[in-house]
């Protein structure tokens, strides 16, 4: 186990974190009434702080059992909170950076900062719900050269890169023993289908936003998404 580890875990955290926080506050009814869907409204509501949750409950206890575990023998504390952690014995340099950890990382970064960009792209366009906002504009510059849905490409890159940080090789989910337990792979299931059905949920909303932005836009949308071919992944999707 390596100390290392600990502001790199942190920093990822922090990533993900800001990559599942509007940039701006939700619009006003009249704006948004007429693009409701099951999804979204779910989305909306649950998304971000179920997501960030699951996320910070991962990251912190896996932070906690770096500190406790090198700590164990110096403080009464930490050898408490390492029976709580744990469900088994480990060496201490189980819990550590490893390939697995490292593509996380990768992922992460990626997504944050191709977020980042959509934010400074849309300004005060990009909201988490489907609206069209006053003197609405078609932007196609930045990312938005690249795919039609850069933004929703970055989470699922950001909820893959959540998932190894979380369960790969190294992982305190992986090294604790709380995979083995009930409430463990309760958590884990949770955990990956909430997270198949966000990343669902943003490829089906790709059609919604496109003919949201047709709707809108006309045949300066319909111009875009010829030269824009791709709404995800360019020359894949």
């Amino acid at each position: 186990m390596v100390w290392i580890k600990l502001p790199v875990l942190l920093a990822a955290g922090i990533c993900f974190h800001r990559s599942i926080t509007p940039p701006n506050p939700p619009p006003p009814r009249s704006e948004s009434s007429s693009y409701k869907d099951l999804w979204s409204q779910s989305w909306v509501a649950w998304g971000p702080v179920l997501t960030k949750a699951l996320s910070w409950i991962v990251c912190l206890c896996e932070a906690l059992t770096i500190y406790a575990r090198n700590m164990e023998h110096s403080s009464p504390t930490a050898h408490q909170l390492l029976l709580y952690l744990l469900k088994r014995p480990i060496q201490s340099t189980a819990i550590r950076i490893t390939p697995s950890f490292l593509g996380s990382m990768i992922l992460l970064i990626t997504c944050v900062s191709i977020r980042i960009l959509c934010y400074r792209a849309l300004g005060r366009f990009f909201t988490f719900e489907l609206t069209i906002r006053p003197k609405h504009e078609l932007v196609k510059t930045g990312p938005y050269a690249w795919v039609r849905h850069p933004g929703y490409t970055a989470m699922i890159l950001g909820y893959i890169g959540s998932v190894l940080c979380a369960f790969g090789e190294g992982s305190w989910m992986r090294e604790s023993g709380w995979l083995e337990t009930r409430a463990g792979k309760t958590f884990s299931l949770f955990y990956f289908v909430w997270y198949v059905h966000l990343a669902l949920g943003m490829v089906w909303r790709t059609g919604q936003e496109d003919k949201m932005l047709e709707d809108r836009f006309g045949t300066e949308w319909q111009a875009w998404s010829r030269k824009v071919r791709y709404k995800l992944v360019p020359g894949f999707y």
